[in-house]
């Protein structure tokens, strides 16, 4: 009897560290999460099922990418998409889980040519991030060192900027602004320096959605000409009365970027 007790705790033990294991530890699995090669892909569809419903699309015959949701087109983010695919590209699973969250995780429909993966991303605050690959529904732990910062990438928000010139405002040195062909106004050092930021970068200039839908020359009203060094860098203005904010901008860097001004000065 004193031989048979060691022997059932050691089998007690034996099967509460084997329940154990396959509960909660499970077995490390490390490799990439995404099947999909990334120089194939020509688009991504992204969603969180509640306010996220956007798409990355690869400009035919180009490396460059495209951000679209609904109407609204953004041509000038392909560096952090590029920034995104590569992270997605880079994500290693690290162990196999049980279960996935039923809601809070976000959708990404990867499409090659003939070809679509679905993978699924829950971000934890708390416990460990958690990824779904939809074709066996196997759910990974993921490597946290290997998501490289992609999270904010997988909102459309994150992908606009409120920037209508490359050209830093400091080296800015006059303003000229035309309109019918005559001057308007113009402004110099060191008034130029402070009016050039508030229209290179208008921090607090709402997006003037779907106002390329109803431009035209009529509704054109002045050009900005903002000089560095004897070289212009040109915003176009738009009037249009029964817009919320009248005065809509777009610079010759981003040709389809629209922020809204009550006023030019």
């Amino acid at each position: 009897m004193r031989t048979l007790i060691p022997i059932l705790l050691l089998a007690v033990l034996g099967y509460t560290g084997w329940y154990y294991w396959e509960q909660y530890t499970d077995k490390p699995l490390r490799a990439n999460l995404v099947a999909t090669s990334i120089a194939d892909l020509k688009q991504v569809f992204i969603t969180d099922g509640v306010t996220e419903d956007f798409a990355l699309v690869r400009m035919e015959g180009t490396e460059d990418w495209a951000v679209k949701r609904e109407i609204t087109e953004l041509y000038d983010q392909s560096e952090k998409v590029r920034k995104l695919l590569n992270g997605l590209a880079g994500i290693r699973t690290d162990s196999i889980m049980r279960s996935f969250p039923e809601d809070g995780f976000i959708s990404l429909v990867l499409e090659s040519e003939g070809r679509s993966e679905l993978v699924d991303l829950f971000f934890s605050e708390e416990g460990r991030h958690l990824a779904r690959r939809g074709v066996t529904g196997d759910v990974f732990a993921l490597n946290a060192t290997t998501l490289g910062g992609i999270q904010p990438l997988l909102r459309f928000e994150n992908y606009r900027e409120r920037r209508l010139l490359r050209i830093l405002p400091e080296r800015i040195d006059s303003i000229t602004a035309v309109s019918n062909d005559s001057i308007h106004w113009k402004s110099k050092l060191p008034e130029a320096v402070l009016l050039a930021k508030t229209f290179i970068a208008p921090a607090t200039a709402p997006y003037a959605e779907y106002f390329d839908e109803i431009m035209d020359r009529d509704k054109h009203f002045a050009t900005l000409s903002l000089f560095a060094n004897g070289e212009p860098h040109r915003i176009e203005v738009y009037l249009d009365s029964l817009w919320p904010k009248p005065y809509v901008l777009v610079g010759e860097d981003y040709p389809r970027r629209f922020l809204a001004v009550d006023s030019l000065r």
